[in-house]
């Protein structure tokens, strides 16, 4: 809701629609434009179908990615375990961080191959 707010505030008309459907709808002109991580423009080759990529720090990508468990069952597990867990989630947090990373730079290289225009917003 509020990153319809947030396109309605540019001028635009917010939509919604299946990512399978988002390359068709920019190549035959019925969407000027998408709000999605930049790893997309090469993960979803929406790099071969935009002009222009506009990179807004300041509200970028906010879903958070979480395990969720039953208090309970966590409980239920040997405090040794519950310590493995809690290692492994501070390596996966660190390595899924690197990999987003990784892959906007893989989106942003590829945008740049085929000639896109990068616009950094600013603050």
């Amino acid at each position: 809701a509020n990153t319809s707010k947030v396109v309605a505030a540019a001028g635009a008309t917010p939509t919604t629609m299946p990512m399978l459907e988002t390359y068709d709808a920019l190549k035959r002109g019925l969407a000027d434009g998408v709000l999605l991580p930049i790893e997309t423009l090469k993960g979803w080759k929406f790099g071969e179908v935009c002009k222009y990529t506009y990179i807004n720090h300041g509200n970028a990508y906010g879903n958070g990615f979480f395990i969720a468990m039953n208090k309970e069952k966590w409980n239920s597990f040997p405090k040794d375990i519950q310590q493995i867990i809690d290692k492994l989630n501070e390596e996966w947090f660190e390595k899924q961080a690197k990999l987003w990373n990784d892959m906007d730079d893989e989106g942003r290289d590829f945008a740049m191959k085929t000639g896109q225009k990068i616009v950094n917003a600013t603050p």
